[in-house]
């Protein structure tokens, strides 16, 4: 078999191909490529979603077991949500409040773990790290108010009480924010509810500061979009459960005018 004649039909044929047809497979090519393009971004932007959505539960059980070592060092009590003198609450000296975060940062096993990733840093509140010359990290976490001091053995249902959830700073968003804590313009490393930031009473309605947000602020509570949407936004109960909340899980329940459930843990 002449092996060098086929070799040369080969040659020859490729020299009969046209350049029209060569053109049109390049251009077929360049179409192919453009039309995978928003395909590619899709998927890529589907892997950073779950990928938030992981690191943030990640992050809440980070900051859960942290708050377990500093209740195991102060006699199982909670941190305050701030460090108050009188009636103020107490700033560091670059002007930074001494919040929950700030007690329980030296403890966290993740350095990073106050930094939510699914939040652009403007949404964030930003606390000094003890003894950084005043280095600041983001918070996209906050802890429910009336769990401030409390003492574990006093939550009742550990597992169905909110102790951490994924927070919005400010209003951003258009999130419901309306009672920011004295002296702290930018609060969103606490829980608290529409009429106060302490205690649910009577008259509460909805828990804030939760990342629920809306393109305008007219949407109401009930209707607003989770962080994660989708899925939800993120909290950690007392006894270190993850939580996925929905947008009906903002309404302060009640037995008859007494609050109950995730956001009244004394009753």
């Amino acid at each position: 078999m002449n092996l060098s004649h086929f070799a040369e039909e080969d040659r020859e044929e490729k020299r009969r191909r046209s350049p029209l047809a060569t053109r049109r497979e390049l251009l077929f090519i360049i179409f192919l490529t453009i039309l995978s393009i928003p395909i590619v971004l899709y998927l890529l932007r589907g892997c950073k979603e779950h990928r938030d959505w992981v690191v943030s539960k990640q992050n809440l059980q980070a900051i859960g077991q942290a708050i377990q070592v500093y209740t195991h060092l102060n006699n199982e009590g909670l941190p305050p949500i701030a460090e108050r003198r009188g009636t103020g609450i107490v700033h560091d000296r670059y002007g930074k409040p001494l919040i929950w975060a700030s007690q329980v940062f030296g403890a966290l096993s993740v350095r990073d773990a106050f930094d939510n990733p699914k939040l652009p840093t403007e949404w964030e509140t930003e606390i000094s790290i003890p003894g950084g010359r005043g280095e600041s990290v983001p918070l996209g976490y906050g802890m429910l108010s009336a769990l401030d001091t409390a003492r574990l053995y006093e939550v009742a249902r550990p597992s169905n009480v909110v102790l951490l959830a994924e927070t919005i700073c400010n209003g951003y968003g258009n999130s419901f924010d309306p009672l920011p804590i004295p002296g702290t313009p930018k609060d969103g490393f606490v829980i608290g509810y529409d009429d106060n930031n302490h205690f649910p009473t009577a008259k509460s309605k909805y828990v804030t500061r939760l990342a629920f947000f809306a393109e305008n602020p007219s949407i109401p509570m009930e209707a607003r979009e989770p962080l994660h949407r989708g899925r939800g936004t993120l909290a950690l109960t007392v006894d270190g459960s993850i939580l996925v909340l929905h947008a009906s899980d903002q309404v302060v329940t009640k037995s008859g005018t007494l609050p109950t459930g995730l956001w009244a843990p004394f009753r």
